[in-house]
């Protein structure tokens, strides 16, 4: 926007000197009636000069993504598609009516010449889908638009096949792969051949390469998009001015995940180059990399110390107030603009560590203990605390014959050994409030042992090879998202599962709706997350790149997981006295509940 201000106030104040000048009548003390670049800058031509110049933006960068994802040049690597973008920006910005610009994207497009995908392969997952099983997701109606594009440009588009033949993807901006997960033709987006050039956080054309880039990836690879709270479109007309703006590394990557913020994508995160020299999470680059040193939990809507440490002075049961001075209200408001949280009622819980961050090692933390505010000196640690109840093994037999598996802990080559070693138990404590490992292979492994291995539990939608912004519906049973096999037995007995909107992240969450569908199986805690669908990551020049979930996710029933989570059956949180007693509620819980049903 700098650019346009200085192109349009060179024309505006050449006009107002021919005015004054041309004035033989006017007295030489007049001042004239805008006097001030203020003035001008606010303007109504300058406003009209900006909304058209954003109009024309916003249609150049939608033209350029869905030819970058549709065109054989770009799909076989034919043509670099960021050096189209950046030959164009220029001349369009020069233009100020919709028929030049249309004009000269119709051009563009001839110039990357004829529509020949070398192949006339059908692709297996779009052709041998039935009606019901595809979702669309991005709105390409403009596309035929004729009175928005021009007559030429819409005719151009017409020449785009209904569905993209399965072509050789190994140079093309996104692939798409078979997972390895399955039998079936699940695609994974991956986006492994875009470029990183040099950055010119000065230059127009590199910050709009950043911000297209991220926006066209999510309009057709992010499955959500048709669930925001704002019409994504509407996205671009905001951006494309805060984008041209700046003209530093921190405008430019605020705007980039200030924009990934709103998909509210538990998956989403952001990572950015601090001084160009290391890659870390974006908010610590604003908010600081030194935490407190004791483990924290939420009880009753409070931020509450879960756990005292050595040489800390803070206490289990402090409810903490304020970090260096300010207000842990005020401080949860900050940090939204970091996270891109599902939802309120899991703000607390999913930030609470970054809430406290600091940019230095001394941290003054006021807390309120027994009814009285304190203050305290508190040295920072550069990593998360570990937390009170990380597991240690990865089961256990509790008191009163019941069995603990830690999912944190367990690979699938482990399921057997422990499911033996629990068999005489009396009941079973499965705890996901905890990200499972072997990313979740290993707990699958356990639907053999509660009749399940072959029972639908899950949708998933995945990118179509064929449509970009097109999804395909896929059924699941356990044995088909993570095929297992050995030995195993009916385990009947009282099966709790625990889960919170923190660890119960998704395959945690998939996990869960995998297990839950066991008869014996009953769910306790609070709401999980709600993220869905395999991350991908998207690199951005900057560099920056912007995780996010690329599959839909839907219940057997049909319901969406996506930031609403999965509801425990019998929902179980935390309270302060509960953290103060050193107690963990939600397993309490669960040990009565299978006490109750032995």
């Amino acid at each position: 926007m700098a650019y346009i201000r200085t192109r349009l106030l060179a024309v505006l104040l050449a006009a107002l000197s021919l005015g004054l000048l041309g004035c033989q009548t006017q007295e030489e003390d007049t001042a004239p009636e805008t006097d001030s670049l203020l003035e001008i800058q606010e303007s109504q031509t300058f406003q009209d000069t900006l909304a058209t110049e954003t109009e024309n933006l916003v249609k150049l960068c939608k033209v350029w993504g869905y030819t970058k994802y549709w065109h054989p040049a770009f799909l076989l690597g034919k043509k670099g598609w960021d050096e189209e973008l950046l030959t164009l920006i220029p001349q369009l910005r020069e233009m100020s009516t919709a028929e030049e610009v249309n004009e000269l994207l119709h051009n563009w497009f001839v110039s990357l010449g004829e529509i020949d995908y070398e192949s006339r392969a059908p692709v297996v997952n779009w052709s041998t889908a039935a009606e019901d099983e595809i979702v669309v997701i991005a709105d390409t109606s403009w596309t035929s638009d004729a009175t928005y594009l021009g007559e030429a440009l819409a005719a151009d588009f017409a020449l785009f096949p209904e569905a993209l033949p399965n072509v050789s993807r190994s140079k093309a901006p996104m692939q798409l792969t078979k997972s390895v997960l399955s039998t079936y033709e699940r695609a994974l987006a991956f986006f492994a051949n875009e470029g990183l050039p040099d950055p010119k956080y000065d230059d127009a054309g590199f910050r709009l390469l950043g911000l297209f880039r991220l926006w066209n990836a999510i309009e057709y690879y992010f499955p959500y998009t048709d669930t925001l709270e704002q019409n994504w479109e509407d996205t671009l007309a905001e951006y494309i001015p805060q984008m041209l703006e700046g003209e530093d590394p921190e405008s430019y990557e605020q705007t980039l995940a200030s924009m990934a913020f709103l998909l509210h994508d538990p998956h989403v995160t952001v990572y950015t180059a601090s001084g160009n020299t290391s890659t870390g999470l974006y908010y610590q680059a604003k908010l600081g990399t030194y935490y407190l040193p004791v483990p924290l939990a939420v009880a009753e809507g409070k931020l509450v110390v879960s756990d005292s440490v050595e040489e800390c002075p803070l206490e289990t049961g402090d409810i903490l107030l304020s970090i260096n001075g300010t207000d842990i209200e005020k401080r949860i408001e900050e940090c939204k603009q970091f996270n891109a949280y599902p939802r309120e009622d899991a703000v607390l819980n999913r930030m609470r560590y970054t809430i406290t961050l600091s940019q230095s090692e001394d941290i003054e933390v006021s807390v309120l203990r027994t009814g009285v505010e304190m203050t305290y000196s508190v040295s920072g640690i550069q990593s998360m605390p570990v937390e009170k109840n990380a597991p240690q093994v990865t089961h256990q037999i509790l008191e009163g014959n019941l069995g603990l598996i830690n999912p944190a802990l367990c690979t699938l080559s482990e399921v057997d050994t422990i499911m033996a070693n629990l068999r005489e138990t009396d009941g079973l404590i499965i705890d996901l409030r905890q990200y499972p490992g072997d990313d979740g292979g290993g707990l699958f492994g356990l639907a053999r042992y509660f009749g399940v291995s072959q029972t639908p539990f899950a949708v998933y939608a995945v990118p179509s090879i064929a449509v970009p912004g097109a999804y395909v519906k896929e059924t699941y049973t356990p044995v088909s998202y993570w095929a297992s096999g050995g030995a195993s037995y009916p385990y009947n007995k009282p099966v709790a599962v625990l889960m919170d909107n923190r660890g119960t992240q998704s395959n945690a969450e998939t996990t869960v709706q995998m297990l839950r569908m066991a008869e014996n199986v009953v769910t306790m805690g609070d709401n999980s997350a709600g993220a869905g669908g395999h991350i991908v990551f998207l690199p951005i020049p900057g560099p920056v790149v912007v995780q996010f979930s690329s599959n839909r996710f839907y219940t057997i029933d049909g319901k969406e997981r996506y930031r609403t989570g999965i509801t425990p059956d019998i929902p179980v949180k935390p309270t302060i006295q509960g953290i103060k007693e050193g107690r963990d509620e939600v397993m309490e819980a669960a040990i009565e509940y299978i006490k109750s049903k032995s």
